[in-house]
Protein backbone atom coordinates (compact mmCIF):
# COMPACT_ATOMS: atom_id res chain seq x y z
CA UNK A 1 0.00 0.00 0.00
CA UNK A 2 1.20 3.42 -0.83
CA UNK A 3 1.51 6.02 1.81
CA UNK A 4 -0.95 7.92 0.29
CA UNK A 5 -3.10 5.24 -0.05
CA UNK A 6 -2.64 4.53 3.35
CA UNK A 7 -3.20 7.83 5.30
CA UNK A 8 -6.31 8.06 3.23
CA UNK A 9 -7.57 4.71 4.75
CA UNK A 10 -6.32 5.71 8.43
CA UNK A 11 -8.68 8.86 8.00
CA UNK A 12 -11.46 6.53 6.69
CA UNK A 13 -11.50 4.12 9.57
CA UNK A 14 -10.39 7.06 11.97
CA UNK A 15 -13.55 8.68 11.19
CA UNK A 16 -15.93 5.20 10.99
CA UNK A 17 -15.01 4.79 15.00
CA UNK A 18 -15.22 7.63 15.67
CA UNK A 19 -11.56 8.76 16.40
CA UNK A 20 -11.14 12.21 18.18
CA UNK A 21 -8.59 14.18 16.36
CA UNK A 22 -9.52 12.80 12.48
CA UNK A 23 -13.20 12.97 13.32
CA UNK A 24 -13.53 16.56 14.36
CA UNK A 25 -10.96 17.19 11.12
CA UNK A 26 -13.64 15.68 8.90
CA UNK A 27 -16.95 16.75 9.95
CA UNK A 28 -15.32 20.98 10.61
CA UNK A 29 -14.21 19.97 6.52
CA UNK A 30 -17.33 18.98 5.70
CA UNK A 31 -19.32 21.91 7.34
CA UNK A 32 -16.90 24.50 5.18
CA UNK A 33 -16.85 22.18 1.69
CA UNK A 34 -20.21 20.90 2.16
CA UNK A 35 -21.26 17.16 2.20
CA UNK A 36 -20.67 15.56 -1.21
CA UNK A 37 -18.76 18.14 -2.85
CA UNK A 38 -15.07 17.55 -1.62
CA UNK A 39 -13.30 18.55 -4.39
CA UNK A 40 -9.75 20.72 -3.98
CA UNK A 41 -9.33 21.97 -7.68
CA UNK A 42 -9.31 25.45 -7.13
CA UNK A 43 -6.49 28.03 -6.50
CA UNK A 44 -4.02 26.28 -3.97
CA UNK A 45 -4.31 28.75 -0.47
CA UNK A 46 -0.76 29.16 0.03
CA UNK A 47 0.58 28.13 3.85
CA UNK A 48 3.93 28.87 5.38
CA UNK A 49 6.74 27.47 7.74
CA UNK A 50 9.56 28.23 9.18
CA UNK A 51 11.50 25.68 10.33
CA UNK A 52 15.58 24.90 10.46
CA UNK A 53 15.94 22.25 7.29
CA UNK A 54 20.03 23.43 7.78
CA UNK A 55 21.88 23.44 10.23
CA UNK A 56 22.18 21.83 13.91
CA UNK A 57 18.44 21.72 14.27
CA UNK A 58 18.02 20.40 11.28
CA UNK A 59 16.83 17.23 12.47
CA UNK A 60 13.43 18.86 14.28
CA UNK A 61 12.98 21.15 11.38
CA UNK A 62 13.19 18.24 8.91
CA UNK A 63 10.49 16.50 10.98
CA UNK A 64 8.00 19.40 11.39
CA UNK A 65 8.22 20.18 7.78
CA UNK A 66 7.26 16.70 7.26
CA UNK A 67 4.18 17.02 9.34
CA UNK A 68 3.10 19.84 7.38
CA UNK A 69 2.98 17.88 4.29
CA UNK A 70 1.35 14.69 5.92
CA UNK A 71 -1.53 17.47 7.18
CA UNK A 72 -1.71 19.16 3.70
CA UNK A 73 -2.01 16.29 1.89
CA UNK A 74 -4.63 14.83 3.99
CA UNK A 75 -6.74 18.20 4.05
CA UNK A 76 -6.55 17.95 0.10
CA UNK A 77 -7.85 14.84 0.21
CA UNK A 78 -11.18 15.52 2.23
CA UNK A 79 -11.67 18.63 -0.19
CA UNK A 80 -9.06 21.13 0.67
CA UNK A 81 -10.60 24.23 2.18
CA UNK A 82 -13.57 25.67 0.48
CA UNK A 83 -12.77 23.72 -2.72
CA UNK A 84 -9.24 25.13 -2.57
CA UNK A 85 -6.30 22.91 -1.99
CA UNK A 86 -3.75 24.24 0.54
CA UNK A 87 0.04 23.91 -1.12
CA UNK A 88 3.01 24.14 1.58
CA UNK A 89 5.89 26.86 1.67
CA UNK A 90 9.07 26.77 3.24
CA UNK A 91 11.78 29.08 4.82
CA UNK A 92 14.43 27.76 6.10
CA UNK A 93 15.82 29.42 10.24
CA UNK A 94 19.02 27.83 9.82
CA UNK A 95 20.34 28.97 13.41
CA UNK A 96 16.83 30.20 14.21
CA UNK A 97 18.57 32.94 15.04
CA UNK A 98 16.43 36.31 15.06
CA UNK A 99 17.68 37.76 11.96
CA UNK A 100 17.29 33.88 9.88
CA UNK A 101 13.69 33.98 11.45
CA UNK A 102 12.55 37.04 10.43
CA UNK A 103 14.25 36.72 6.56
CA UNK A 104 12.66 33.10 6.28
CA UNK A 105 9.34 34.86 7.32
CA UNK A 106 9.74 37.44 5.15
CA UNK A 107 10.03 35.08 2.41
CA UNK A 108 6.62 33.45 3.23
CA UNK A 109 5.20 36.60 3.37
CA UNK A 110 6.16 38.45 0.51
CA UNK A 111 7.40 36.27 -2.23
CA UNK A 112 4.44 33.32 -1.11
CA UNK A 113 1.84 35.50 0.28
CA UNK A 114 0.77 33.09 2.84
CA UNK A 115 -2.73 32.83 4.70
CA UNK A 116 -0.93 30.94 7.52
CA UNK A 117 2.15 29.86 8.88
CA UNK A 118 2.68 26.90 11.23
CA UNK A 119 5.81 25.47 12.69
CA UNK A 120 7.56 23.82 15.35
CA UNK A 121 10.52 25.80 17.06
CA UNK A 122 11.97 28.52 16.72
CA UNK A 123 13.11 29.25 20.01
CA UNK A 124 16.45 31.65 18.99
CA UNK A 125 13.90 33.96 17.90
CA UNK A 126 13.26 36.15 20.63
CA UNK A 127 9.45 36.93 18.79
CA UNK A 128 11.51 38.96 16.45
CA UNK A 129 9.11 38.28 13.61
CA UNK A 130 6.07 38.76 16.01
CA UNK A 131 5.46 42.11 14.64
CA UNK A 132 6.12 41.55 11.02
CA UNK A 133 3.85 38.72 11.22
CA UNK A 134 1.54 40.87 13.17
CA UNK A 135 1.08 43.54 10.42
CA UNK A 136 0.64 41.30 8.20
CA UNK A 137 -2.23 39.98 9.15
CA UNK A 138 -1.20 36.43 9.22
CA UNK A 139 -2.07 33.43 11.27
CA UNK A 140 0.96 32.11 12.95
CA UNK A 141 1.59 28.99 15.36
CA UNK A 142 4.24 27.79 16.79
CA UNK A 143 5.45 25.64 19.30
CA UNK A 144 8.34 27.69 20.59
CA UNK A 145 7.91 26.87 23.91
CA UNK A 146 8.84 30.20 25.83
CA UNK A 147 7.64 31.51 28.45
CA UNK A 148 8.61 34.71 26.83
CA UNK A 149 6.48 34.30 24.62
CA UNK A 150 3.21 34.25 27.35
CA UNK A 151 4.54 37.36 28.83
CA UNK A 152 4.77 38.89 25.38
CA UNK A 153 1.38 38.39 24.82
CA UNK A 154 0.55 39.53 28.26
CA UNK A 155 2.39 42.59 27.96
CA UNK A 156 0.96 43.96 24.65
CA UNK A 157 -2.70 42.58 24.89
CA UNK A 158 -4.65 43.08 21.27
CA UNK A 159 -1.48 43.55 19.75
CA UNK A 160 -0.80 40.13 18.60
CA UNK A 161 -4.77 38.55 17.73
CA UNK A 162 -2.75 35.87 14.75
CA UNK A 163 -0.19 34.80 16.86
CA UNK A 164 -0.92 31.27 19.31
CA UNK A 165 1.76 29.20 20.49
CA UNK A 166 0.15 25.92 20.86
CA UNK A 167 1.82 24.12 23.70
CA UNK A 168 3.00 24.87 27.13
CA UNK A 169 6.01 27.18 28.04
CA UNK A 170 9.72 25.44 28.70
CA UNK A 171 9.20 26.48 32.23
CA UNK A 172 7.28 23.52 33.37
CA UNK A 173 9.89 21.07 31.99
CA UNK A 174 12.50 22.32 34.89
CA UNK A 175 9.74 22.01 37.90
CA UNK A 176 8.02 18.56 36.49
CA UNK A 177 11.31 16.83 36.68
CA UNK A 178 12.01 17.59 40.21
CA UNK A 179 8.57 16.74 41.19
CA UNK A 180 9.00 13.29 39.35
CA UNK A 181 12.03 11.83 41.41
CA UNK A 182 10.79 13.58 43.92
CA UNK A 183 7.49 11.37 43.96
CA UNK A 184 9.80 8.24 42.90
CA UNK A 185 11.89 9.04 45.86
CA UNK A 186 9.26 9.57 48.32
CA UNK A 187 6.96 6.49 47.20
CA UNK A 188 10.11 4.17 47.29
CA UNK A 189 9.77 3.32 43.57
CA UNK A 190 13.83 4.63 43.16
CA UNK A 191 16.33 4.60 46.08
CA UNK A 192 19.01 7.46 44.76
CA UNK A 193 22.61 6.98 46.44
CA UNK A 194 22.42 10.38 47.27
CA UNK A 195 20.43 13.21 47.36
CA UNK A 196 22.42 15.69 44.91
CA UNK A 197 21.03 16.57 41.50
CA UNK A 198 23.19 18.34 38.78
CA UNK A 199 21.63 20.82 36.32
CA UNK A 200 23.22 20.84 33.00
CA UNK A 201 22.22 23.68 30.89
CA UNK A 202 22.23 25.21 27.43
CA UNK A 203 23.28 28.98 26.65
CA UNK A 204 19.96 29.62 25.20
CA UNK A 205 16.94 31.32 27.06
CA UNK A 206 14.78 28.40 26.57
CA UNK A 207 17.47 25.96 28.59
CA UNK A 208 18.19 28.55 31.20
CA UNK A 209 14.55 29.23 31.72
CA UNK A 210 14.24 25.38 32.85
CA UNK A 211 17.20 25.18 34.84
CA UNK A 212 16.27 27.98 36.97
CA UNK A 213 12.76 26.95 37.43
CA UNK A 214 14.36 23.19 38.10
CA UNK A 215 16.67 25.28 41.47
CA UNK A 216 13.07 26.30 42.68
CA UNK A 217 11.75 23.04 42.71
CA UNK A 218 14.95 21.56 44.07
CA UNK A 219 14.90 23.49 47.32
CA UNK A 220 11.29 22.65 48.01
CA UNK A 221 12.09 18.99 47.64
CA UNK A 222 14.55 18.65 49.62
CA UNK A 223 17.26 18.43 47.27
CA UNK A 224 21.00 19.75 47.38
CA UNK A 225 22.36 20.90 43.86
CA UNK A 226 25.76 20.39 42.46
CA UNK A 227 28.11 23.08 42.11
CA UNK A 228 25.66 25.12 44.20
CA UNK A 229 24.42 25.98 41.25
CA UNK A 230 23.70 25.94 36.96
CA UNK A 231 26.36 24.87 35.15
CA UNK A 232 26.10 26.21 31.42
CA UNK A 233 27.58 24.74 27.86
CA UNK A 234 27.61 26.82 25.22
CA UNK A 235 25.08 25.91 22.47
CA UNK A 236 26.19 24.10 20.15
CA UNK A 237 28.30 21.69 21.84
CA UNK A 238 29.16 17.97 21.04
CA UNK A 239 32.11 17.95 23.18
CA UNK A 240 31.25 17.08 26.81
CA UNK A 241 34.59 16.28 28.19
CA UNK A 242 34.65 18.74 30.83
CA UNK A 243 31.37 18.84 31.91
CA UNK A 244 31.50 15.15 32.22
CA UNK A 245 34.64 15.22 34.19
CA UNK A 246 32.66 17.71 36.96
CA UNK A 247 29.54 15.57 36.82
CA UNK A 248 31.70 12.66 37.75
CA UNK A 249 33.58 14.01 40.84
CA UNK A 250 29.73 15.12 42.60
CA UNK A 251 28.63 11.84 41.25
CA UNK A 252 24.98 12.75 41.61
CA UNK A 253 21.90 10.82 41.73
CA UNK A 254 20.22 12.69 38.54
CA UNK A 255 21.07 14.81 36.13
CA UNK A 256 19.16 17.27 34.13
CA UNK A 257 20.71 18.44 30.78
CA UNK A 258 18.39 21.00 29.63
CA UNK A 259 20.83 21.86 26.00
CA UNK A 260 18.14 21.45 22.70
CA UNK A 261 19.94 20.25 20.04
CA UNK A 262 19.47 15.95 19.29
CA UNK A 263 22.89 14.87 18.11
CA UNK A 264 24.43 17.21 21.10
CA UNK A 265 22.99 15.30 23.89
CA UNK A 266 23.61 12.06 21.78
CA UNK A 267 27.05 12.91 21.95
CA UNK A 268 26.43 13.51 25.87
CA UNK A 269 25.13 10.15 26.11
CA UNK A 270 27.81 8.55 24.08
CA UNK A 271 30.52 10.09 25.73
CA UNK A 272 28.60 9.62 29.13
CA UNK A 273 28.58 5.77 28.74
CA UNK A 274 31.76 6.07 28.22
CA UNK A 275 32.27 5.72 32.05
CA UNK A 276 29.09 6.06 33.30
CA UNK A 277 27.72 6.68 37.11
CA UNK A 278 24.64 5.76 38.39
CA UNK A 279 21.79 8.45 37.71
CA UNK A 280 18.85 9.58 35.99
CA UNK A 281 19.48 11.41 33.10
CA UNK A 282 16.70 13.86 32.17
CA UNK A 283 16.50 15.59 28.24
CA UNK A 284 13.49 17.85 27.83
CA UNK A 285 13.04 17.92 24.15
CA UNK A 286 15.68 16.26 21.85
CA UNK A 287 15.73 12.43 22.41
CA UNK A 288 12.40 12.46 21.14
CA UNK A 289 13.22 12.87 17.85
CA UNK A 290 14.83 9.86 15.85
CA UNK A 291 17.99 12.05 15.09
CA UNK A 292 18.34 11.36 18.99
CA UNK A 293 18.20 7.40 18.39
CA UNK A 294 20.05 6.96 14.95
Amino acid sequence: MSTNESRRGFLKAAALVGSGAAIAGTGVLANINGIGSAKADGEPIPIGCITPLTGPGAPSGIEGKNGLEMAIEEINAMGGILGRPLKGYYGDSKNRSADEVVAAANLLIDRHEVHAIINGHNIGSNNAEYDLVADASVMYIHTNTLKQHDEWIENNPGKYPTILMSDPAEFWYGPGFIKFISWLRDTGQWKPQNNIVALVSGSLPYSTTISNAAVTACAENGWEIAWGGVETVTTPTTEWGPILAKLREVNPAAIQNSHFYSGDIAQFMIQFNQNPIDALIYFPWGPLLSAFTE
